[in-house]
């Protein structure tokens, strides 16, 4: 995919997730989203500030909080939460057509977007159907890349978010996206579909029966637990 067709594949996750949000009701937006300590409200308030900062933006809140990206979401959330909940949607539909976010590949956008959009949905009980024209790029990403700390998924303690990508994650398996005819790797095979092995590899915990194979537990136990 070219980056018109990234962005343009962001745009559209956007618009879904503000689609779900505009028909939960207030005591959903207080509940704890599968971004750990954070509700849903909070994970919203994070993409509002994620969408609006700017690559030079993102540096410079970086540098200011002397690398603790932790610190730097958490203000960001704090920076972007509202009191009235459709007042915060309102400030999510306003991202929705923005190209902003630091610098790199752009796919890990839509890492961003989906994996997000899951801690919100998952926590909710809603399913979306994910096109694989958004799925397939955000797993590739991670599958191929590592995380800026340890080689492997690192996933904050608070936000659940990943530094960098899923390759230490992957590493010795062979990931096969039953839904995508996808292989990716060698060694004991993992097999689920492109959005559960995506969100694997972002560092999250899947459903028990997500994912199958003689590499599932190693790849499960791989994850940082909750």
């Amino acid at each position: 995919m070219d980056r018109a067709a990234i962005w343009t594949t962001i745009h559209d996750e956007r618009r879904a997730l503000a689609r779900d949000l505009d028909i939960i009701t207030d005591e959903d937006w207080n509940r704890e989203s599968w971004a750990h300590g954070w509700t849903i409200a909070d994970v919203v308030a994070h993409l509002v500030d994620s969408n609006r900062t700017s690559a030079l933006g993102h540096v410079q809140r970086i540098l200011a909080a002397r690398g603790d990206t932790d610190r730097v979401n958490q203000v960001g959330v704090e920076r972007e939460r509202r009191f009235r909940h459709q007042d915060l949607l309102g400030a999510y539909r306003s991202t929705i057509p923005l190209k902003a976010g630091p610098l790199g590949d752009l796919r890990s956008r839509l890492v961003e977007e989906i994996a997000h959009g899951e801690d919100i949905r998952r926590a909710l009980g809603i399913v979306r159907d994910y096109p694989l024209a958004a799925t397939l790029p955000a797993l590739q990403y991670l599958a191929h890349t590592r995380s800026a700390r340890t080689g492997s998924a690192h996933r904050s303690a608070h936000t659940g978010s990943v530094r960098g990508g899923g390759k230490g994650l992957a590493r010795g398996l062979r990931l096969v996206a039953s839904d995508a005819g996808l292989s990716h790797g060698r060694g004991p095979e993992v097999r689920g579909s492109v959005l559960s092995l995506m969100v694997a590899l972002s560092g999250r915990r899947v459903h028990e029966t997500e994912l199958s194979g003689p590499g599932r537990a190693a790849l499960l136990a791989r994850i940082t637990p909750r």
